[in-house]
């Protein structure tokens, strides 16, 4: 996590990650991971989210998971929150772990070609509509190469622990700080009300 205040330039720092991160050699030796600019609003649902996430790492494979979403969903007694053959981002109608379920079945951990890089923006606007994604993704249960990174304002430690971020510490979150007119400073943040805080 990298929060700050306004100005500090956490966007900026997102965009470059996403742009170095889209145009790196993919010829190299070590695994360049590819950056998914994630919306708040996709993670009000776990499903849109695993499906935002099976489109990035193979476009072809969206039919074949929402099929096994529909069929995880039905054998649990859920209803899968589909309308025109594709997933809406309003509530999740299965649990978590059933989405997560299909998402692994589809892209097994080899079948990823590179690891994938979430980006989330503006995370202090989290809620606890939020919760079941975040946990989803940041547990570290699912076994897939994939990392959550996040931005926000100096209280986004506290909302997005609220929100389900329970493995959150002081040695992953880190402040941006405005040192003049033109550069800003990162250093690891002093938080409050988190695990590991002070």
């Amino acid at each position: 996590m990298f929060q700050g205040a306004p100005g500090a330039g956490k966007s900026s720092l997102l965009e470059h990650l996403e742009e170095h991160w889209s145009r790196a050699d993919l010829g190299s030796p070590v695994p360049v991971p590819q950056p998914l600019d994630l919306e708040l609003e996709t993670l009000t649902s776990s499903e849109a989210t695993a499906r935002a996430i099976v489109k990035k790492v193979d476009p072809e494979k969206e039919e074949a998971f929402r099929n096994r979403a529909v069929k995880n969903a039905t054998f649990s007694g859920g209803i899968p929150s589909i309308a025109s053959g594709k997933f809406t981002a309003v509530k999740d109608t299965s649990p978590p772990e059933i989405t997560l379920a299909a998402l692994k079945e589809t892209l097994p951990p080899e079948h990823w070609r590179r690891p994938l890089c979430l980006l989330v923006d503006e995370i202090q606007e989290v809620t606890k509509e939020h919760g079941a994604s975040l946990q989803m993704l940041h547990q570290g249960k699912h076994g897939l190469p994939l990392v959550l990174i996040v931005a926000g304002l100096a209280d986004s430690a506290e909302k997005v622990s609220q929100a389900g971020m329970s493995r959150l510490t002081t040695d992953n979150i880190f402040s941006r700080r405005v040192a003049g007119r033109r550069s800003a400073i990162l250093r690891k943040a002093n938080v409050r009300n988190v695990p590991g805080g002070s």
